[in-house]
């Protein structure tokens, strides 16, 4: 499979690959996750254009918090992208109320979900300083020329809290976030910002003739 990927990647010059982040269960005890974190460090070793860093899931509420695993998590080098989930609850007094500053001080690339930042001022000033994004649209990269259809509910979201008044440099926008906030290194993001730059010239010099403009014209006439 990772072989067939990477010969497609070579016949598709503007297809920048997939990536996925290696996830494990924040309810396994920290032997198990141990044990995962070896098998992290195979896999990466194996295909490291392909794992695109780490992550632990679950409920918050209901298993582990990061610190819990806060040993084993720093073994993972500074090398070792973090795209973690936090702040997906609104319960008070727990230790997964931790979990959104623990991703931040931990140098989280991403903030999964994190529902809770604005109940939590300390880490939403730490996360605005560090440039980092949150749940929402800009978490979920876009295949480059068009989008993939998981991520038709983020631009539908995107869409709802956008001005009456936005335009084309709102969905420009959208897909630059998704190339910033990707994870992709200097040189993939500088090569998916020039394919980008140039499916966006065509696309915007083809729009008037497109069949929807067309509509729209003809609607007004």
């Amino acid at each position: 499979m990772y072989t067939s990927h990477r010969s497609f990647c070579a016949s598709h010059p503007e297809f920048l690959g997939i990536k996925t982040i290696f996830s494990v269960f924040r309810g396994k005890s920290l032997e198990q996750v141990e044990r995962a974190i070896d098998t992290y460090h195979e896999v990466k070793a194996k295909y490291p254009d392909f794992v695109l860093g780490f992550d632990l899931i679950g409920q918050e509420d209901k298993f582990n918090p990061l610190m819990f695993y806060s040993s084993q998590l720093q073994k993972l080098g500074e090398n070792t992208q973090f795209f973690f989930h936090a702040g997906e609850t609104n319960w008070y007094g727990q230790d997964s109320d931790y979990n959104l500053v623990d991703a931040i001080l931990l140098n989280t690339k991403r903030i999964g979900a994190e529902a809770r930042r604005g109940h939590a001022q300390s880490s939403g000033q730490l996360s605005v300083r560090r440039g980092l994004p949150g749940g929402g649209v800009e978490r979920r990269p876009l295949d480059l020329g068009r989008q993939g259809p998981a991520s038709y509910d983020f631009y539908e979201a995107f869409v709802g809290i956008m001005s009456s008044e936005a335009d084309l440099r709102a969905l420009k926008k959208l897909a630059l976030n998704s190339i910033t906030y990707s994870g992709l290194n200097e040189a993939e993001q500088l090569r998916a910002l020039d394919i980008f730059a140039a499916q966006w010239s065509r696309f915007v010099a083809e729009l008037p003739e497109s069949p929807v403009c067309r509509r729209l014209q003809t609607s007004r006439a």
